[in-house]
């Protein structure tokens, strides 16, 4: 019952492959539970000790592979979600009077072009690929780089985009734009995760 209930989708997969001469890792399962299936039937009429649970265990083992999978799926969905380059929020570009905070306007991270300058601030994330101008900023870099510290960048240094700022010198650092969002690391990881999903 369980061979032929839980693993109908899978029998009816791998038999309809077989059928049209292109077997699949479905074909090669099926065989194998109808084998150990008839193999048990026979050894039951003879007498003998029948081994319907290999049969039974195999497409459990067999489902449960394909609910795990079906998890990672969606967690990678997700992900993908989380990555695209629109989920991260507004930037604030330093105009060119900007010197002292003067001039800050909030703007979407894809309209930001190479040579803006940003303004970081705390709680905020780095809006695309930059060198910082001055001072110093602390980040989370985890999602990108899987460091588990803070990592404290000084005036020259490259930022990462989607990266968070934990503290700036000064409550607010500059950075320049090196990689506008799409062209940054995170765009670059967010399109291959696009093209591997589909």
């Amino acid at each position: 019952i369980a061979v032929a209930i839980c693993g109908w989708p899978i029998l009816r997969s791998g038999v309809r492959a077989m059928a049209h001469l292109a077997p699949n890792a479905d074909s090669l399962f099926s065989l194998s539970a109808l084998g150990a299936y008839g193999l048990s039937c026979a050894a039951w009429v003879q007498g003998g000790v029948g081994y319907f649970d290999v049969a039974a265990m195999l497409m459990a083992f067999l489902l449960l592979g394909r609910w795990l999978r079906h998890v990672a799926y969606l967690r990678a969905q997700r992900e993908r979600n989380r990555w695209r380059p629109g989920r991260l929020a507004p930037a604030w570009r330093v105009g060119p009077a900007g010197a002292g905070g003067a001039d800050v306007e909030r703007m979407p991270t894809e309209a930001l072009r190479n040579g803006d300058v940003v303004a970081l601030r705390p709680g905020e994330m780095v809006p695309a690929d930059a060198r910082l101008n001055a001072g110093w900023v602390e980040l989370e870099e985890a999602s990108l780089t899987g460091e588990s510290r803070p990592v404290r960048h000084t005036a020259g240094d490259s930022l990462l985009a989607g990266t968070q700022v934990l503290a700036a010198s000064g409550g607010e650092a500059q950075a320049t734009v090196l990689r506008p969002c799409a062209a940054s690391l995170r765009g670059q990881i967010a399109a291959r995760v696009e093209a591997a999903l589909g």
